[in-house]
This record gives C-alpha cells, sequence and structure tokens, in this order.
C-alpha cells in the first residue's frame, strides 16, 4: 500500500538566497514559500511518515501542485543526483495555445527564431571568448592524405534536406552494420578464454566506446524514404543486425513539432534516435557519476555514424533539443528508457541554414 509521503517523491526543497523553494522535478512547477506555509507542510509530512495518511499531499493538491503517485524516483536505478538532472531537464510540450493570442505553429517561432537572433550577435558576443595564452611549442599541420582524413576536414552540420528524395537501403545497412552492430574481440575473447576459471564472459563490442562494455544505446529508426523499406518506426537488432517494426508512418511536420519547432530534420530520408537502456548500466554502476556515460556513450556512436553517413555523401543534421516525453511515447520505451539523441540522415543542400527562415531584414 503507498504511503501518504511516498506521493511526494518528486519534491524538494531548495534553499536559495532569500527564500525557500518547493520544486515539482517532474513537472517543472515552482512555487516560493513564506515560513508558516513551510512548517505546515512539514509538520503534515512527519505525521503521514507515523499515520499513512495523506495531509501534506492534499494540502500541495488543493493548492495547485499536481500529485501524479507514479513513483518516478522509486523506479530510478541509481540514487537522486541523478534522477534531478534527469527529469529536472526534460522539456515537455506545452499546453495547447490554439486559438490564443501570440500562437502560432510557423516554425519560424520558438528556438528557430532564437537561433536567428543569437546569430545576430554572435560577433560581437564572439569578442574575447577564446583566450588561450600565447604557444610555447608551435606544432605542425598537414595535407590530407586519406579518406578519414579527408572526412575530418569536411564535416559539418546540415539544416537543409531535398524534400522527395530516397536513400538506398544498402547505404543505411552499410551504417548500421558497420557503425551499430555488436561484434566480439578476438583479443577479449581468447584473454577470457585463458582465465575462465577465474572470470566470466559478457559483453559486445560496436566502433565506439561504451560504459563497461554494456552497450546501453539502442537505435530507433524513423523510417520517411528508404529503398526498399516502408515507412514506420523500427528498433535495429544489433545482434541480428535486423529491424522489428515497432510503430507506423510518421510524418516530416510531427517531428518538426517534437523537436520544439525546429524543420532542420524536414525532408530526411530517415531519422535516428538514440535511447539509453538505463537498466543496463544499473546491472553493474549504482551511482550516479554513470549517468554521464548515457551521453557520452550515444555521443561516441553517433559521431561514428555522422562520420561515416558523411563519407557515403549523406548530409547529416543532429538534435539535442526534442519533447523527452512525446518522443518516448512514439517510441513506445518502458520507464527504464530514455531518448537522449536526435540524428537526420539524408540527400542536402549543404546548407548550415535554410534561407526561407531567415527574415527579410537581416538587420
Amino acid at each position: 500500500m503507498m504511503k501518504g509521503s511516498d506521493l511526494l517523491d518528486n519534491f524538494f526543497l531548495y534553499f536559495s538566497e532569500n527564500e525557500v523553494i518547493l520544486w515539482d522535478v517532474v513537472h517543472h512547477d515552482q512555487w516560493a514559500l513564506d515560513k508558516e506555509t513551510l512548517i505546515n507542510i512539514l509538520d503534515k509530512f512527519y505525521s503521514d511518515v507515523q499515520t499513512g495518511e495523506t495531509k501534506a499531499a492534499d494540502f500541495l493538491q488543493s493548492n495547485g501542485a499536481f500529485i501524479s503517485g507514479d513513483l518516478a524516483r522509486k523506479q530510478w536505478g541509481w540514487d537522486v543526483l541523478s534522477w534531478f538532472y534527469h527529469y529536472g531537464t526534460k522539456l515537455s510540450l506545452p499546453p495547447s495555445t490554439e486559438g490564443k493570442e501570440g500562437a502560432s505553429e510557423d516554425p519560424r517561432v520558438s528556438w528557430v527564431g532564437q537561433y536567428v537572433d543569437y546569430c545576430k550577435q554572435v560577433p560581437e558576443k564572439a569578442k574575447g571568448k577564446y583566450n588561450y595564452p600565447e604557444v610555447d611549442i608551435p606544432l605542425n599541420s598537414f595535407p590530407t592524405t586519406n579518406q578519414l582524413e579527408s572526412v575530418f576536414g569536411t564535416r559539418f552540420s546540415s539544416r537543409k534536406f531535398v524534400p522527395g528524395t530516397t536513400l538506398k537501403r544498402e547505404l543505411l545497412e552499410k551504417i548500421l552494420f558497420h557503425c551499430v552492430k555488436f561484434r566480439t574481440s578476438p583479443f577479449v575473447e581468447k584473454f577470457y578464454k585463458a582465465h575462465s576459471d577465474k572470470i566470466n564472459y559478457f559483453g559486445y563490442f560496436r566502433s565506439s566506446p561504451a560504459g563497461g562494455a554494456l552497450q546501453a544505446t539502442d537505435i530507433y529508426l524513423i523510417v520517411h524514404s528508404v529503398q526498399g523499406i516502408d515507412p514506420g518506426i523500427y528498433l535495429y537488432n544489433p545482434i541480428d543486425h535486423g529491424l522489428t517494426k515497432v510503430g507506423d508512418a510518421v510524418s516530416h511536420d510531427k517531428i518538426r513539432r517534437l523537436l520544439v519547432g525546429q524543420p532542420y530534420a524536414e525532408g530526411a530520408a530517415v531519422n535516428i534516435c538514440f535511447v539509453c537502456k538505463f537498466n543496463r548500466f544499473w546491472s553493474k554502476y549504482r551511482h550516479s557519476r554513470i549517468y554521464r556515460m548515457a551521453y557520452l556513450e550515444a555521443g561516441h556512436l553517433s559521431e561514428n555514424i555522422f562520420l561515416y553517413a558523411h563519407s557515403l555523401q549523406q548530409d547529416v543534421f543532429i538534435a539535442g533539443a526534442f519533447y523527452d516525453e512525446e518522443f518516448e511515447s512514439l517510441l513506445k520505451l518502458d520507464k527504464d528508457s530514455a531518448m537522449v539523441f536526435f540524428m537526420a540522415i539524408g540527400e542536402g543542400e549543404h546548407a548550415c541554414f535554410p534561407v526561407k527562415y531567415l527574415p527579410s531584414d537581416p538587420t
């Protein structure tokens, strides 16, 4: 039976410079508390701990707090440090503003407009930004002599794809095979075999490093236009090197909305969603520090995919800004999983920004 005090697992108290803030981490609500209200809440809470009642939760709910009782923190495999960050930094889809003043589905609103505004200020802001000390030991520069060096030198993020183009299935298969598929290491297998009386062999490898070789990152594909593959959502199986369909086709317009209004993936042939399976980390590492590895691992893997796709003459867009819960619902993820990164691949126009979203008067 749920205790009344458990209903408040999503809340914590933050002591700022001159006030106490009650913070609902999951639903992103904050309230400044006066001394009387703070004492009232604490009294009710400690009473509930003893009696199992819900006086504190009832009091907060009657004053506008959302009491869900979903026990998000109870399902978290690390301590509260990473839980605060994970839930506190999620982006939530705002309530519908249709018909209200200022409401707009125009993609230039939201992050696109902010991006343009930032670009206007860059020269002024950039002054003195990179204050490195004077060089003591000059180093040699080198010409590009092989394909890998060429990819390093020409990589860039594209924000303009060509609508109606189709990605060859073979290219997608190559990207998944070389970058994402699990593999074994002959050296590691030999080592474990030699010491099998002391150590049990476990783990797979990829083209990129992974914390504890646990491979906590799963890959979901949102296929728009890939030769020989129906549009839809697919989970990639890195052991058997194949796709399992888990959802229907998704429009570019919906992807734009879930990317907080960013239109840069429109026209891409395929989207890649990087999903962390936290419970794979929990099985080995119990401290919140390993939470950092979730993003480092996805970053390593995404960069390999990025570079390889670029070598195949494909344009790539990446994004870390998206509505978390909406994407996770779209992919049908469980509570032990979270989407941590987004990528779009396809034929592009090698443009860093779509001209149509620039203001008519750039001044």
